[in-house]
């Protein structure tokens, strides 16, 4: 399967705006322009993290997982969105006859659930993460407005200015298997596009991750890249604000099995990132014209995601 070209990109220039020049962050805007609107995705560096605190969130989400099943589902998602989520309790295909083949614990800003065993070890730092997090989608998307022709905060405006806002950090844990006791036809996560703005994404070096080419509409798998660079991804409603001028790229994790059959456990984290629940999604006044009208109807942020939500959960 050949591999997908995503464009590294490194936001140091608007990490460090004062000791960076104009050039250099045009070149930023440019290329990030040139990524929504070709793959839909692309590698961030330099976005504020430490390789060190990545790292670190991956050992609190094999803690997590790696806890008996009862203590998990003492923890289990609820109305809120927070919380653990088993395998097979999600289908982000419905075309899928199968759930998926992983598990997740979701977590917000605040009024998170953890199993009492281990919430005092890891609440305040995958709190702080999220926060830090937030920081980092921040300074993405003022390039993505500017990509746009748009004001520098236009996105600023619309994400995490009320504590009515979706935004949901996932621990994602997908279980070893043997493909004869599972079967050929099982796949670890549907293909599916993302509901909100924008997602990123960590690996731990187990690949998996393939996107559809929205060219040549043949599936290329992605290297994962460890560490502090992540990858970001255009999500549907940021595709229905730009009239499909930046990508919504669907994707799938497929298993990746070694010579016996098995296929290894894989973990990775991802951010999904959604507008304040009460914004309007309008066609930009940038991306439609009297030759290029508006594709799509407005939609209120918060019910595009429920209906999402309601197809996915089984």
């Amino acid at each position: 399967m050949k591999k997908a070209n995503i464009q590294v990109i490194d936001f140091s220039p608007f990490l460090n705006n004062q000791s960076s020049d104009e050039a250099s962050r045009q070149q930023v805007v440019q290329q990030v322009r040139n990524a929504c609107e070709g793959v839909g995705f692309l590698f961030a560096k330099n976005i504020g993290f430490s390789d060190a605190e990545i790292f670190q969130m991956f050992e609190i989400s094999k803690k997590l997982f790696s806890l008996p099943k009862e203590k998990k589902e003492a923890a289990a998602r609820k109305s809120d969105n927070r919380g653990y989520i088993a395998s097979n309790v999600e289908n982000v295909d419905p075309s899928n006859k199968h759930g998926d083949l992983k598990e997740a614990w979701n977590i917000g800003r605040d009024q998170n659930r953890f199993p009492e065993a281990i919430q005092d070890e890891i609440k305040n730092v995958t709190e702080a993460f999220f926060s830090k997090a937030l920081k980092s989608v921040l300074l993405i998307l003022e390039t993505y407005a500017l990509a746009l022709n748009l004001p520098r905060d236009f996105f600023a405006k619309n994400h995490f200015t009320k504590k009515e806002n979706p935004t949901t950090l996932r621990l994602l844990y997908y279980p070893p298997y043997k493909i004869d006791e599972v079967g050929q036809d099982r796949i670890r996560a549907g293909v599916h596009s993302d509901y909100g703005t924008i997602t990123f994404l960590w690996q731990n070096g187990v690949g998996g991750l393939q996107v559809l080419d929205p060219k040549t509409a043949e599936w290329q798998f992605v290297e994962p890249v460890i560490g502090a660079t992540c990858i970001v991804n255009t999500a549907d409603l940021l595709m229905r604000w730009t009239n499909d001028l930046f990508i919504s790229t669907k994707h799938c994790v497929r298993p990746i099995p070694s010579q016996d059959g098995s296929v290894p456990e894989r973990y990775s984290i991802a951010l999904f990132v959604h507008p304040d629940d009460d914004i309007p999604i309008t066609c930009l006044d940038t991306c439609c014209s009297d030759e290029i009208p508006a594709k799509y109807k407005p939609v209120l942020s918060s019910d595009y995601l429920q209906q999402k939500l309601n197809q996915t959960y089984i």
